[in-house]
């Protein structure tokens, strides 16, 4: 046990002295519906040749509804908020009750399925997922769903094209999907590197950023007008325990609440180490 403490400790403590020399986000901004700002604080510079990045720029779609099927025990349906886009990439995450997770891409039609490539024979895995239409999917899953009651997260991944900086504390998010008016993105940050090639030490890895109605089309000009549409960034903790729970209280029950916390934790560990080998 006195093993334990000092291990733990020392954990704590090497947490904290990171976390003391870590450089920050402090602003983000839409130029246009391809285009994304980042200011870092004024100590870090990056590079004006090449920047080494793995940026993921999400959009959290609403499940307005999660219907376990009539007649096939094994089939979820869930209908949205907005409509999916063509030619997107997008990651669905269980939150209660329906294990496994799993990401599917939406090429040049709606109606078509997703098998599981990570399926082995494990006892509670997603077999398929089938979009119905827009705003419609069917999960299979590989095992007789019990109860009636469920939540799922589901976020749209845009597809980031390059990023590059005139050598100082700015950043430029270029996108090859578009962003819409009046929404709202989170940006999450696996890797950066300044002009050093060192690893940027974030004080947050999710941000959050809006874009509002006057929202410009990316100009095809050599001088495209920088337009900002985005002011406030919001640090990473309200918007993590957003993308596990979507959920507007914490439950009052001391048990409940540490429940809802490390969910929070193993759902945003989840999706961050998927990211990070995934573009390994």
């Amino acid at each position: 046990m006195t093993q334990f403490k000092v291990l733990f400790t020392i954990l704590i403590s090497s947490l904290f002295i990171s976390s003391a020399y870590s450089a920050s986000i402090e602003n983000i901004q839409a130029l246009d519906n391809q285009t994304i700002k980042i200011a870092a604080s004024s100590d870090v510079i990056f590079s004006d040749v090449k920047v080494y990045w793995e940026v993921s720029v999400l959009k959290d779609i609403q499940v307005v509804s999660s219907t376990k099927d009539s007649v096939n025990p094994k089939k979820m349906r869930l209908t949205l908020a907005n409509d999916l886009t063509l030619n997107s990439s997008y990651n669905l995450i269980w939150i209660m009750w329906a294990e496994w997770n799993i990401d599917f891409t939406i090429w040049d039609k709606f109606i078509g399925e997703t098998i599981n490539p990570n399926y082995y024979n494990e006892e509670k895995i997603i077999e398929k997922i089938s979009i119905v239409d827009s705003k419609t999917l069917e999960i299979v899953y590989n095992y007789d769903l019990t109860t009636w009651l469920y939540e799922f997260k589901l976020l749209g991944e845009l597809s980031v094209d390059s990023m590059n900086s005139k050598g100082d504390n700015v950043l430029n998010i270029e996108l090859s999907s578009k962003l819409d008016k009046s929404s709202s993105y989170k940006i999450m940050i696996s890797s950066l590197e300044n002009i050093d090639g060192k690893e940027i030490n974030l004080t947050s890895n999710i941000y959050d950023f809006t874009t509002n109605s006057n929202l410009v089309e990316k100009s095809t000009s050599s001088q495209a007008v920088e337009q900002v549409v985005s002011q406030v960034v919001t640090t990473a903790e309200p918007s993590v325990e957003d993308i596990a729970l979507n959920a507007a209280e914490t439950p009052d029950s001391g048990a409940e609440t540490w429940f809802v916390m490390l969910l929070t934790f193993i759902v945003s560990t989840f999706y961050f180490t998927r990211n990070r080998f995934r573009k390994s």
